[in-house]
């Protein structure tokens, strides 16, 4: 048989109070040593961890689509711009071409935004799955919204910046 009798509840102190109290109760430590990640569980760092680059190092895209510069793209008074495809880039690629007047580059989300670049087209603006159940050549593609320059790339650092 359990006791069901209710317990009284302790008085509750401020939080600066309570601060004080686990701060005069902490003992420092006075060694450390290097051990190797695996074995750090439980473990406490002797000093802060500072990034010494930015995290991701590049721009990278946020959408599978097509890298782009956004000056080139007008669709004012047109329905759609067709720009030659000049390569491919997958997440852990790097990119081998360079986004000129009239070209894209076909980027998967998470790859490095080539050089040239300033926006990403996400494939739905664009032609691609009708060239492709027509059958037509993908080396030109449409691309029927105009971006905004920056639109769908993650900029170098955004995860952490170097000196965080």
């Amino acid at each position: 048989m359990t006791d069901t009798k209710m317990r009284p509840i302790r008085q509750t102190i401020p939080l600066e109070q309570a601060l004080t109290l686990a701060e005069g109760a902490a003992v420092p430590l006075d060694r450390t040593e290097r051990i190797d990640l695996d074995a750090s569980v439980g473990r406490v760092l002797a000093a802060g961890v500072v990034a010494d680059r930015d995290a991701p190092p590049f721009d990278r895209g946020a959408m599978d689509g097509y890298a782009v510069r956004s000056r080139d793209i007008d669709t004012t008074g047109h329905p759609e711009t067709t720009l030659k495809v000049v390569g491919s880039i997958a997440a852990g690629q790097l990119p081998e071409n360079v986004v000129t007047e009239g070209t894209a580059v076909r980027i998967m989300t998470g790859a490095p935004v080539p050089d040239g670049a300033d926006a990403i087209v996400p494939f739905e603006e664009t032609d691609e799955v009708e060239r492709r159940t027509s059958g037509r050549d993908l080396s030109n593609i449409a691309i029927r919204v105009a971006p905004m320059k920056g639109v769908h790339v993650r900029p170098a650092g955004q995860d952490i910046h170097r000196g965080q």
